[in-house]
C-alpha cells in the first residue's frame, strides 16, 4: 500500500487486504515500522503480526523520495510461510528441516512437518537485518544408517531370488506338462491304431 509521509494510507492493493486477512490497519508493530522507515530514510521490515487464520506475515516499509523530499511509503505484507515455500531448495527438503524462529524461539514456519529426534543437529542463522528478530533454523534428518541399507539389500536379493525361483519352476511345470501331453497323444494314436486293426 502506498502512505503518505504522515503514515496515512492512500490506496491499497488489493482494497479488501485488512477484511480478508483481520490485520488492524493501526497494529502497533505496522506503525512502529513506518515511523522507523520515516526516520532512517530505510527499508526496515516488523516483527511478525499474526493474521486471523493464525499464520504469520512480515510488513516491509520502503522509503521513496525524489532528492531530499520525501514522497511517502510504499508498504508491503509477507507471507511468512510462503517465503519458507518459495525460497528453500526442494533438493535440500528431504535431507533437512528449514524452519523460521521467533526471537523468542517461537516457530512461525517450518518447511515440514516430518518429526525429528531429540538429538537432531540444527544451525540458526540470524536474519538481522533485513527482517526484525528473526532467525533461520536448519535442522539435519537422520541419514540413513548402513544397518538399515544391508536390509534393503537383503530383501531385493530375497525377491530377486524368489522371482528366479518361480520363473524356473513354471518352466519345469511347462515342460512336465509337453512330456505328458506327448504321452496322452502317443497312447491314443496306439489304441487308435489297435481299434483299426481289430475292424
Amino acid at each position: 500500500h502506498w502512505l503518505n509521509t504522515k503514515g496515512q494510507a492512500l490506496w491499497l492493493l488489493p482494497e479488501d487486504f485488512f477484511t480478508n486477512s483481520g490485520i488492524d490497519q493501526n497494529d502497533p508493530a505496522i506503525l512502529d515500522t513506518i515511523k522507523r522507515a520515516l526516520l532512517t530514510k530505510k527499508s526496515t521490515y516488523s516483527k511478525p503480526i499474526q493474521d486471523k487464520n493464525q499464520r504469520y506475515i512480515l510488513y516491509s516499509a520502503i522509503p521513496v523520495a525524489h532528492g531530499n523530499k520525501q514522497l511517502g511509503i510504499i508498504g508491503n505484507f509477507y507471507s511468512v510461510t510462503e517465503i519458507l515455500y518459495r525460497l528453500t531448495p526442494p533438493e535440500l527438503t528431504n535431507s533437512y528441516r528449514f524452519s523460521l524462529l521467533s526471537a523468542d524461539g517461537h516457530i512461525l514456519a517450518s518447511s515440514s512437518s516430518r518429526p525429528l529426534l531429540s538429538n537432531a543437529k540444527s544451525y540458526v542463522v540470524p536474519l538481522d537485518p533485513p527482517c526484525h528478530m528473526l532467525n533461520l533454523q536448519v535442522t539435519a534428518y537422520p541419514a540413513i544408517n548402513n544397518s538399515t541399507n544391508h536390509i534393503l539389500l537383503i530383501l531385493v536379493c530375497g525377491l530377486s531370488c524368489f522371482l528366479f525361483w518361480s520363473f524356473w519352476r513354471l518352466w519345469r511345470q511347462g515342460q512336465t506338462s509337453k512330456i505328458t501331453q506327448r504321452a496322452l497323444q502317443a497312447e491314443t494314436a496306439f489304441r487308435r491304431s489297435m481299434e483299426n486293426s481289430m475292424v
